[in-house]
Order: structure tokens, then sequence, then C-alpha cells
């Protein structure tokens, strides 16, 4: 029987609400819309289960978007037999005090004790307190994801603001929710148009003057939107999500009924169609028989994973809303042993097995292959295997490279696999210095396990082995994927022997900017801090043995959350809650049953969700983090944290710094006693960049405020260098900076955004562009075709030279008339954004070889000191071809004629260096108009580490066109033909008068 998505609601009122805050499942295969971890209907998820004692749990409508109030409803929940009566406090009121499920509502704010009276009082029916706030932020935004809002281009002809053939865009539809009102499609998040109440309440709220702002983490996206009057919600279009992104929906402060809307995050997961998982093989992917769960998460989005059990493998792309199982047809890898899976790996689409020793892929179209010599993978001996817990295209590597997505290990040998299918196994040799500095066994070193580092390009490696002494050691060792580098950690290095960790060992790195990790085995944990400057090991109540505090069970699970948030599951149920930078851990109340069979997920925006297994069935609930952690800490009257508020700018995990430019960071910490509070800067490769640091201190009324400015700028000077191309490799990199206080407490919040990586180098898709005149609509067909004269090219030609102008590509020329001087003016873009007009000197050259335009200055003009570079100069000096000018002058070899004096010669030459600031420009022919393609290169060696050109068209216009010769010289001849004639007759007519005025005359005399 094939495993099942199974739950079974209650309903309670308009909203259908089912406690215990689970949700809903549909059945395994079915697919569901969902717009991240955004509003949730809590399904109650009950399982028949015949028991002595009880346990109880509580929701409400919209699990963890909003905080506890006076105005919102808390449903309480008890499972079990033995109830009397729901013990609460004044002015607290329930809908019955002896039902196993009821409504409680609090109408004024503050901290209530509230727990069920049973007759047989166990540790699973503990009062549990809940702290009430006032009803400020009531309303919440509401977002639906359109589906099928994918659009393909095949003809890219007929969309030319196209530029690849494919763009996702995803439509999503915004409104505002009450939630204590919605219905139940609003709060199963199934809703795609707004209820009735919703319509009207958005719409209040539009006359008043809200408007809709969305903002994006990790990566910015581009998007428009409009609001929907008649139908009562805005429109937001946003354009190719290519990993998973937190979407924070936010408005103006306006209030209705005084109530404000409170600021909303959902997540936008990257496509990962559903349709690759094909229903191929009938034999199920196990784990070994009574093993505890597995999830295993897709590094670029955490809403996409596998869980794996004793029964059966399951993939979901909605984070477990819905899930399918994995199964495959029986091949050698069961022929024998019957061997078991052991642990997954995502590879982009396709996913690695390791069963039994050996390593085994499945492609995104279902099949499987075992990987093996032809990939670089020995066929067996592989004993681990671990996945990348960040996504690596959010780091940004220099010359394309890509970092791998998985890695697994033998005895002795490291090895990486990418996601790129062209790419075979990596092989990385451990190196020796575990017996030449640490004085071990060379044969006894192994490696024990292997995780990705706290740096993206970082992997940790843990090895073992013994000393001279016959005793155990183990060191922790960092390959950094970037440089190729190896760097030896000091844990473990002053700890005996007996004080190591033993058995089989967990390790996980938590995303920092110097190497943070824990290693923790079946009963302890231990920890290492900022590269090993704080370390020590977790404890309860000052025991470091967590399974005598938790019943003697085992660790089954670390959950590490992106807001520094520890979460330690007991094989038994029993959870452990602690904060990263404090060593202390709290008991958490009961929420299930030691017999069950549950695992946690954590999504990115930190939300818990318990995934319970009652084969065949596979249950979702979440899990209320926040609320049962500031329970557990009030009834242990546990220290407040120390500081009020935490602050700081690290809004994106990644800046670019180019040349010339600085970028500043400010952390703020403000608190009420002074107890040596300060903030720490973690750093790493900080000498990239030259930084300023600026601490300040200021008492205001009671509250103590410290900050740390610090200002990181590139004041590089490359204008004398002799290997230019060496010299930017060499000052370009990443440098990873984090802000952390010193002391913290369990009681302490966090922020997910914590680290930020600052690139030194070219920014991604930075490039120029030529302004364009802002004209009527572009006459010029797509493809024209242009015919040059030869006598204008620089190579002698037999006959004209003839190419198909492409619209698309260079754009629509530019027309300039022939008597008007013409200098392009260059905008600069990283991606989209317009950063500014370009002010660099940069040189230009005729991309199909035409000397038919000329510059207007000379180098005497500009006042040069000595001779400028030119074309003529830079082709001869470096034997260049008129082709492939790109190659022959730019930024490594170019020399300015302002800064020292030299050879003189001839300075009447044309100066043909180009710059927004000065008088040089492009005059045209006068005797024919012609048609241009222009390459622009930037030379400027200090002002960008990209590689700045463009192209562009130009076509002159305005000269007189003079038809053809022989009709011009027959006109002329016919005209002279028609001269002489006019002539002839004149003089013939003179004649005749003359010879008549004579004659006459005579006649007269004679007479």
């Amino acid at each position: 029987m094939e495993p099942r998505l199974t739950a079974r609601a209650r309903g309670e009122g308009e909203g259908a609400r089912a406690a215990n805050g689970a949700r809903q499942l549909p059945p395994a295969g079915a697919r569901m819309r969902r717009g991240g971890a955004g509003v949730v209907l809590p399904a109650l998820l009950l399982i028949p289960v015949e028991v002595a004692s009880g346990l109880w749990r509580y929701s409400n409508k919209v699990d963890g978007q909003i905080a506890m109030n006076t105005r919102s409803t808390l449903y309480l929940d008890y499972e079990g037999d033995s109830l009397i009566q729901w013990i609460v406090p004044k002015p607290c009121t329930v809908s019955s005090l002896m039902s196993p499920s009821v409504a409680l509502n609090c109408p004024m704010r503050g901290k209530y004790k509230i727990y069920p009276q049973v007759s047989n009082q166990t540790i699973e029916d503990a009062p549990r307190i809940f702290n009430l706030g006032a009803a400020l932020f009531n309303f919440i935004w509401y977002m639906a994801r359109v589906p099928e809002s994918s659009e393909f281009y095949d003809n890219e002809e007929d969309h030319p603001d196209v530029y690849e053939n494919f763009v996702q865009k995803d439509v999503l539809r915004i409104w505002i929710l009450d939630p204590e009102k919605a219905s139940s499609a609003e709060l199963n998040n199934k809703a795609e148009v707004p209820s009735l109440l919703s319509h009207v309440l958005t719409k209040e709220f539009y006359n008043l003057g809200q408007q809709l702002m969305l903002d994006w983490y990790p990566t910015k996206h581009y998007y428009e939107t409009y609001f929907n009057v008649e139908d009562g919600y805005w429109t937001a279009i946003i354009y190719n999500v290519t990993t998973e992104v937190i979407l924070k929906i936010y408005g103006k402060p306006i209030t209705f009924q005084n109530l404000f809307v409170k600021d909303t995050l959902y997540t936008i997961e990257k496509r990962l169609d559903l349709s690759v998982i094909k229903a191929l093989g009938f034999h199920s992917l196990k784990l070994a028989q009574y093993s505890n769960p597995l999830i295993v998460y897709h590094a670029c989005s955490s809403s996409s994973g596998l869980l794996m059990t004793d029964f059966g493998t399951f993939i979901s792309h909605d984070g477990f809303i819905t899930v399918e199982e994995l199964k495959i047809v029986p091949t050698e890898m069961y022929h024998k042993e019957q061997s078991k899976a052991q642990i997954a790996a995502f590879l982009d689409r396709s996913i690695l097995f390791l069963i039994g020793k050996s390593l085994y892929i499945r492609n995104t179209k279902g099949f499987y292959a075992k990987l093996g010599a032809e990939d670089h993978l020995p066929e067996d001996n592989i004993n681990g295997l671990v996945s990348r817990i960040s996504c690596a295209s959010s780091y940004p590597l220099k010359g394309g490279r890509t970092l791998s997505s998985a890695a697994t290990w033998t005895n002795s040998s490291l090895y990486l696999l990418s996601s790129q299918e062209s790419k075979n196994a990596i092989h990385i040799r451990i190196p020796n210095w575990p017996s030449a500095i640490l004085n071990l066994k060379r044969d006894s070193v192994r490696i024990s396990t292997v995780s990705y580092g706290s740096r993206p390009p970082e992997i940790g490696v843990l090895l073992e082995g013994m000393d001279v002494h016959d005793k155990r050691k183990l060191f922790l060792s960092i390959y950094n994927e970037e440089t190729g580098t190896w760097v030896l950690s000091s844990l473990f290095f002053h700890v005996s022997s007996n004080d190591l960790p033993a058995g089989p060992l967990h390790m996980q790195f938590i995303n920092s900017a110097l190497p943070a990790v824990f290693i923790w085995n079946n009963n302890s944990v231990h920890y290492s801090l900022r590269n090993n400057t704080l370390y020590g090991k977790l404890h309860v109540n000052g025991n470091e043995d967590l399974s005598k505090e938790m019943e003697g069970s085992s660790i089954h699970q670390t959950v590490f959350d992106h807001k520094l948030n520890i979460l330690i599951k007991m094989v038994n149920n029993l959870m452990l809650f602690g904060v990263v930078g404090s060593s202390k851990l709290i008991k958490l109340h009961v929420w299930e049953r030691k017999d069950s069979n549950i695992v946690l997920h954590s999504n990115l925006l930190s939300k818990i969700f318990i995934i319970k297994l009652v084969n065949p069935a596979v249950q979702e609930r979440i899990y209320p983090l926040q609320m049962e952690a500031f329970s557990s800490l009030s009834m242990m009257e546990a220290p407040a944290c120390p500081f009020q508020r935490f602050y700081h700018n690290l809004n994106h995990p990644l800046y670019y710094v180019d040349m010339g430019e600085t970028v500043f960071f400010v952390a703020e910490i403000i608190y009420l006693e002074e107890s040596g509070l300060h903030i720490d800067l973690v750093e790493f490769n900080m000498d990239l960049l030259r930084s300023t640091i600026k601490s300040s201190y200021k008492i205001n009324a009671s509250f103590h405020t410290k900050s740390l400015k610090i200002g990181l700028s590139h004041q590089k000077d490359y204008k004398y260098s002799m290997n230019y191309s060496a010299d930017l490799e060499a000052t370009s990199g990443v440098l990873s900076l984090e802000f952390q206080v010193n002391y913290v407490e369990n009681t302490c919040a966090f922020s997910t955004k914590r680290v930020a990586h600052v690139s030194v180098g070219c920014p991604l898709n930075k490039h120029i562009c030529v302004v364009r005149p802002k004209l009527s609509e572009c006459t010029f067909k797509n493809k024209t075709k242009i015919t040059i004269p030869r006598l204008v090219l620089s190579r002698p030609s037999e006959k004209d030279l003839e190419f198909t102008y492409h619209n698309k590509i260079f754009g629509c020329p530019i027309r300039v008339h022939y008597l008007s001087p013409f200098k392009p003016t260059l905008d600069i873009y990283v991606g989209l954004q317009y950063k500014g007009t370009m002010n660099a000197n940069f040189i230009m050259w005729e991309e199909n070889g035409r000397t038919d335009f000329y510059y207007n200055t000379t180098m005497e003009q500009v006042g040069c000191l000595r001779e400028a570079q030119t074309w003529k100069a830079m082709l001869e000096h470096y034997h260049g071809d008129m082709k492939d000018r790109s190659k022959v002058w730019g930024p490594e070899n170019y020399r300015s004629c302002f800064e020292t004096p030299g050879l003189i010669r001839d300075m009447d030459r044309p100066y043909e260096i180009f710059n927004s600031t000065n008088k040089v420009f492009i005059t045209w022919p006068t005797d024919h108009t012609g048609f241009y393609i222009f390459n622009v290169k930037v030379v400027d060696p200090n002002f960008s580490f990209c590689e700045l050109t463009t192209k562009f068209a130009v076509e002159t216009y305005g000269v007189l066109v003079r038809k053809e010769g022989t009709v011009v010289v027959s006109l002329v001849w016919t005209f002279i033909f028609i001269l002489l004639c006019s002539f002839g007759y004149s003089y013939y007519k003179y004649i005749s008068i003359f010879r008549e005025i004579l004659y006459s005359n005579k006649n007269q005399r004679y007479s």
C-alpha cells in the first residue's frame, strides 16, 4: 500500500479550524499551490491511540503569522481520557471547562498560566505560560500565487524584449485579511480571490491610502503592481525566481478600527517541476528497519526535500504539504544483500543515494544508475554522503567557476560532486599533516564525518586517528574550494582522549563569517564558534550528558534555524532549546508522545514543523517554537536577554565593491544596564579592502547605546601595473563579515539576516549602454542589408562590403546629421538598475573597418604633455589586426598623455580617446552619408574590474545625393547643346537685324 498524506480535521465555525496546529494535507501525488509559509489553517491530526495518560497542545488560526494578543482566539486541545477541567485564570474565558477542545479568549494583556487538571498528573500535563500582548497588528497580508503563470517564447522575433527562450513569470494576488473573520479557504491557504469580508477590508484600506510594497531576500527581483478595484486585491508580477526567496509584504502605517496591518513574510520557491517524478519502479527505497527518519534538503530550496523512512523515501517540493514516493526497479543493489539506503543528497534535480557502500544517482527522468570509476568515484567502500547547506549560486566565484553540491568520502579520500552533468567527481587528497604535525600514526587516520562549512566554499573534514601512545585523537581540517587550500583548526587540540566524543559523530556548520561548528554523538554536543575562539559543550543545568537529563534517550536530530535557534530532539521526542552563543539548554514542554515516530522540518522562515509518520500516513503540523520556549523559560525564571535591541544593516547576503567604490555597514546595540556588552566584528579576508572602523557610546535616559560603523573602500591604483591581469586577480576576491554580541542568553532573538559577503571585483551583470535620443518609433527594419563602399574600408577590397544589420542585436541606429559632431553618452547599469553616467576614458572603432570619420581635436589642443596613444600606433606596436582591435588596446596597456612629459614629435595628430567631460568628437564626411557600427571599450585602468564594452549603430543623413554620372553628363551636354543652339540662333538673328539696319541706313544715305 502506498503511503498517503492524511489528515482528519474538526470544523470550528466558519474557519473550519483544526486543532493542534497541524496542516490539512492532500493525498500523495496531488499537487498543491503554496505561497511559502503563509496563512495556513491548522488542521487537527489525531491518531486513535489507547493511552493511560494524556498531553495537551494549542494553536491559533494562523500560527506564526501574528503574536498572541487580546483579540485573537487560542484553541486548546487535550489528548487523553483523564481530563477533569481546564484551569484558566481570570479574566480569561473558555468555551467549556470540561471539554477536551476549547476556545480561549483573554480580554486583557498579560502573562497567563494555563493547564489541564487531570486525574493522574504527569509531565505531559505541565502548565504553560502565555504572554498575550495588545491587539495592535491583527490584520495580515494574504498572498495567492496564481498557477500556470509561466510563459514560453519559441520565436524570439515575435518577442524582441525577451532575451531568453524561457521567462518564468509569477502572478501574485495580495489582499488584507482579518484572521478572526477569514474564510476557511483563506485560512487553509487555498483561496485565489478574497472572501467578501476580506474584499471589503482591503478596499477600505485602499481608500485610506494603503499601498503595497515588496521586499526580497536573499536576491532582489523586479516586479510590477497594480490594484484591481473591482476584485479587491493587488496584483504583483515577478520574473525569473531562480532560487527560493523570502518575500516581505508591507505597506504604509495606516489603521482601520485602530488596527494595523502586520508585515507578513512568505516564501517563493524555485520551480522544480514535479512532472519529472515518474511512477517508475515498484520497490520502495527504505532505511534499515527501526531507523530514525531523516530529512535531506535541497540547498537552494528548503521547501524541496526528501523524507527517508524505514517504509519508503518521499520527495516534496512544497515543504511536505504534498509528497510522492520514489520507487525503483530492483537491480544489483538488491540482488546480493538487500542493502538499505543510508542517506541521500541533491544534485540540482538529480538525487544521490548511498546504498550499502556504493553511490547511486537518480536522474530527472527517474532512472537509477550506479556511480563508479567512469565518474572518478570508487565502486564501493564509501562511508558517507552530505549535501550542501547553502545555495552555491549565491556565492560569487571568479572565472565562472561553480562550487560542488555534494561530498562523499571513504576512509582516506574526499570526493566533491557538481550538479553539472558534464563534470566528474573531484578527488581531494587529505593532507599528510596528521602524522607530520600532530605526531599521529599515518595508517590510523581516517575520515570520521564531513560537513559543508560556514562559508559556501568551505568543507569541514573531521579526522580521527591514534597517536604514538595509542590514544585517540580528533582534529578538524577545512578545505577551501575557491583557493584549493587546507586549514587546520585548533578544535580538540588540547582535549584529552577521555573527553573526546565517542561513537558515531555528526557535524554541522552554521552560516558565519568564521568557522562555527557543532559536533555531537548520541548524548553530548560540542561547539566551536569564531574559528575556535569560543568553544565548549552544551549543557542542561550544568550536566553535559544530555541523555541523562532526557530520561536516558539519545539524540535523534539537531536543528539550527536561520535565527540562531537550536532545537535538539531526542529519540523519545523530548526536546531541548538553546541559542547559538550560549552553552545553556532548556527543556521544552512535552508536545508529542514518546512512542510517536516524528521528525522536525525547518523552512526558510525559521518555522518548525513536526512530520509524524504512522505507516502508511505522513502528517505535518506546525510547532510553535517561540511560544514553547517563552513558556519554558518563564517557568524556570531564566535570565532576561542582556540587550533590548540589536540592529545592523546587513540586509543582503551579497554586496559588490568595484574600483573606487565604498560600502558602509552599521551595527547598534541598546541595553538597560552596563554589563560589559559590546559588538564584535567577525570578519574574513578583510585585507582586500581598506577599512575604517568607528565606534560610539551614548546614554539617553535609562538606555545605553553602543554603535559600530565600518567603511570598506577600494583605493588601489593600477595605472602603472606591469601585469594588469595578475594584479586584478591578486586584489579581487570575497570578504565576509558578521556582527555579533559578545554575550547572549536563550531569551535573545536574532534576525535571519546575519552574514554578508562582499565581492571585490566585477559586479554581476554590470554593463554600459549608449543613451539613445528620445525620438519617434524606430522605423528601421529588424534585418536590413547594408552596403559599404570599398573605397572607405581600411583594407583594400575589389568589391563593396555587404552585411545584414540586426536591429534586435544592436538596437535602432542613432541618426546624426552629417554636419553635427558626435560623441556617445554612456550609462552604467548593474542588471536593470541604473547607476549613473560613465565618466571614464574610452575608445571607439568601427566594426567593419570604415575610415571615413574623423576626430575633431588634436593632441596639442587637449593639452597632452607627450604624444597620446592612437589606433595606428597601438596596431603597429602590438602587431594587431584591424579586424580584432579589442585585444590591441585596453586598460592593461593604456597610458595617459597628461601625467608625465615625453616625446612630443608630432602633436598635430588627432586625439582619439573620449571622455564625457572632454571636447573630443567625431565628425562625418560632407560628400556622402554612411552607416557605421561602433564598438566602445573602457580603457581607464582604475574604473572597473569589468571589461566594459558595448556596440551601437550610427546613420548619418543630410548630404544631397547626386544622380548617376552618365545621366548627369548627358544632361550637361544637352544643356550645352541647347545653349549653343540658342547662341547660334541669337547670333543669326543679330546678324540679320544688323544687316537690315545697315541696308536701311545705306538706302537712306543715297536717297
